[in-house]
Parts: structure tokens; sequence; C-alpha cells
């Protein structure tokens, strides 16, 4: 298999759908060898707000000299970026040769007559071989959806449990209260294993700590309250806070988004935790270091000056509620043109009574995704709410609209929702703009 061959064999399994479960995925691994096993592992779930955890993880760990594998989801851009050592995708070659392998295994399962695995299982398998092949020092892995179930469950004992912000999201397959859902994030905590949990609602609390306890599991909770000195620019922003042992640290972050400041004390805290116990040595300086130099594409992120054009993927309530005060943190007094895409079965309701008070002019395309609303359909439902907007056939036809709507002096450009639009919108204005 060449790499294109091998793009295509992930992308033709999209229509298995969603398969909860580890023993299709125990299955194909054990046939590639269980490659798996030998590594050592931070474990990051939540609804919102795990990418940006692992990419501070991920870089702070290199920041310290370990080769560090990241496997996250989905890829904004390119299908390597989900699987990165030191913070580089993979190469093509890597992904075609490990593909045939894979490939291989799950020829044989279907002639056995065994499950067939899902996208996101194969894909968990790639990872594991590449991080195997690649011998890193340490992963940085990211759930796909839920925990308990999760592919990426299959791992034994990680360092370190990470649990962040847990929102009513994908509650066909995780429930429809915060609690059901809760447990199925916690279902990655393991026996005597450490766990930082995102501080939030009671309900979360209350069942993170109980399954803690089951497993006898430390349970440590950051303090946010002791932010303070807080400064925000377009170009990042900077605060004190003080950490579990009371020592008063000075982040520095090149990346904006309110939120970003709970995801990096999140991330400080896991590693610090593991620098304590002796599982990882790193310096103040490295960890304070990698925080600053994070970068993480389509969360916040500023991708052009003129005009003001900002990406944001807040595809549920969660994600909207924190994508609007960042807003108004850093977009303050601008007039804003959104160009909005969501997918169908979102709990859009919820997300556009976010969005639609911060925009003065409201634009929508379709993302590129089976399950994404049509335009006109999503146009419609926003102008059913008093608020006019206008529905665009293509990307291209929007980004003209946007540009001849948006202010020269004080305005700006919000595209926000689904990642499969933000990552489309980021490649095009790369290439277009830059």
């Amino acid at each position: 298999m060449n790499y294109e061959q091998s793009v295509a064999f992930y992308e033709q399994r999209e229509k298995f759908g969603v398969k909860l479960g580890l023993e299709t995925v125990s299955d194909l691994l054990h046939r590639l060898g269980d490659p798996q096993l030998g590594q050592k592992y931070i474990h990051i779930a939540g609804t919102n707000g795990k990418g940006s955890t692992a990419a501070f993880c991920s870089n702070m760990l290199r920041e310290a000299g370990y080769r560090t594998g990241l496997y996250t989801s989905p890829a904004l851009e390119r299908f390597n970026e989900r699987i990165q050592i030191n913070n580089k995708p993979v190469s093509d070659a890597l992904i075609a040769e490990n593909t045939t392998r894979i490939a291989e295994a799950v020829a044989q399962m279907e002639a056995e007559g065994a499950n067939v695995p899902s996208q996101f299982e194969l894909e968990t398998a790639l990872a594991f071989l590449c991080f195997q092949a690649e011998k890193t020092d340490i992963v940085v892995l990211e759930v796909g959806m839920g925990g308990r179930l999760d592919a990426t469950n299959v791992i034994t004992a990680p360092l370190v449990s990470v649990i962040c912000s847990i929102s009513l999201d994908h509650t066909r397959f995780l429930g429809n209260t915060l609690g059901a859902i809760a447990g199925e994030k916690a279902g990655i905590i393991k026996d005597n294993c450490p766990v930082v949990l995102y501080p939030q609602e009671r309900e979360v609390e209350e069942v993170v700590k109980a399954v803690a306890t089951s497993h006898h599991a430390a349970l440590v909770l950051p303090d946010f309250s002791s932010v303070e000195n807080h400064t925000t620019s377009l170009d990042g922003q900077a605060f004190d806070w003080m950490d579990n042992h009371e020592k008063k640290r000075h982040l520095k972050l090149s990346v904006m988004g309110d939120y970003q400041v709970a995801n990096a004390i999140v991330a400080f805290t896991a590693l610090d935790l593991l620098r304590q116990n002796g599982a990882l040595s790193l310096t103040d300086e490295e960890m304070l270091t990698g925080v600053e130099k994070t970068r993480w594409k389509g969360r916040f992120e500023k991708i052009l000056d003129a005009p003001l054009t900002i990406l944001d993927g807040a595809h549920n309530p969660g994600g909207a509620k924190v994508f609007a005060q960042s807003v108004r943190d850093f977009l303050e007094g601008r007039k804003l043109v959104f160009v909005l895409g969501i997918l169908a079965d979102k709990k859009i309701d919820e997300m556009l009574a976010q969005f639609l008070p911060l925009a003065d002019h409201v634009l929508t395309i379709t993302p590129d995704n089976p399950r994404a609303m049509d335009a006109k359909d999503l146009a419609k439902q926003i102008e059913a709410t008093g608020k006019p907007a206008e529905a665009f056939d293509s990307l291209e036809q929007a980004w003209e609209r946007a540009k001849a709507l948006c202010p020269k002096e004080n305005g700006g450009i919000v595209f926000v929702g689904s990642l499969y639009m933000i990552g489309v919108v980021r490649s095009y204005l790369c290439k277009k703009e830059k």
C-alpha cells in the first residue's frame, strides 16, 4: 500500500460507524503483536479541551528531552497530524508501512468471520504501531469518545489519567446526563494510577471521585480560583497561578482563548504530579517553556491579521459557551462577521444561543461531512430567532462575502463550529491568503 491507498483504507471504514467496546480492537492489536504494551502513557479524556491539554503535555515533555508521541483526533488538514513524534506528524512512509500490516490483519479477521474494526479502532492501532516503531519514551494519548469503551482504553496502567471539562455531547452513545457521561469518561481510571480532574459541576466531580476511590487512585483537582494578574492580547496571554503546593507560578501562553488558561493549568498539574512522584524528570523552566511554546490549530486561533480572522472548533454547547467568553475577552468592541458550519446531530439551538448575540453578520456554509447540516437549513433556523443569515454553497463565496462585510477598522471574521469545517477553512486560507 502507498500513502494515498492507506488514507483511503481508513476513510472507507467510516461507513461502519461508531463501535464502542474493547473486544474488536484488542483482537486486532493482538494480531499485530500488541504494540500498545511496553509504553508509558498520559491518558486524556473529556468533552472539551482534551486536545489542547494533550498539546500542552506533549510540549512540556518534549522540552524536557523526552521522545514524545501524541495521538489526537480529528486531523484538521492532513491525516498524519493525528499521530506525531516530538510535535511532527509521522511520515507518509510509516503510515503506509503500518497500514499494510493492519490491512493484512483485517483481511484475516474477515476471513475468520470476526468482528470488523471501526475506522477509529484501525487508526488507534496505527498510532500504537507508529509509536512502537519510533521508540517513543512516553505517549500522550487522547480519548476519541467517552473513555470506558474507547479504543484507546486498551492500555493497562497510564502514568496519569486526565479528565478535562465534561458537557453534554455524543449523548446517543454516552448518556443524557452529565453524571452518565462522567461515568464513561472516568472509565479511563485504572487501579493505583493518579487522576487529575478539571474542576467543574458537582455532579461530575462526585462521579469521578467515586470511581477514583474504587480504584484506589489519588485524585487531584487544581485550583482555578487562584488565577490572578490575567492579561490578554491577540498574541497570547499571561497569568499568575498558585499550584497545589502553594507555589506561585507565572505562566505565559501563546494561544488565545480564556479556556486555554484552565487547560494549561490542568496539563501543568498532571506533569508536576508525575515529577513529584518520581515518574518523570522535568524542571520548572522546561515546563514553563513548554507551555509557552504550545500552539493548537483551530482553537481560537488567529489565522490572519488583515482582515483579523479567528478559527474555533466549538462544536457542542460546552465549547460554544467557553468560545463565547473568549470572544468577549479578546474581541470586545469589534464588528464581527460569523461564518457558521455545524453538524446536524449537535444541540444547535444551544450553540446558536451562544454564537448569535456576538455576531453583527451571520453567514452559513455546509461542513464537509455526511452528518453536516445544510447551510440553507442552518440559515433558516438562525432567521427563526430573528437574526438575518446568508447561506453559501461554497467556502470561497462565503469568504469573499465575509471580507466585504468586515469593516477595515475594528472588524473581524470568525469561523466557528465543526472541526471538519475548520480544517478545510484553515487549509484554504493558508493557501489563498498567506
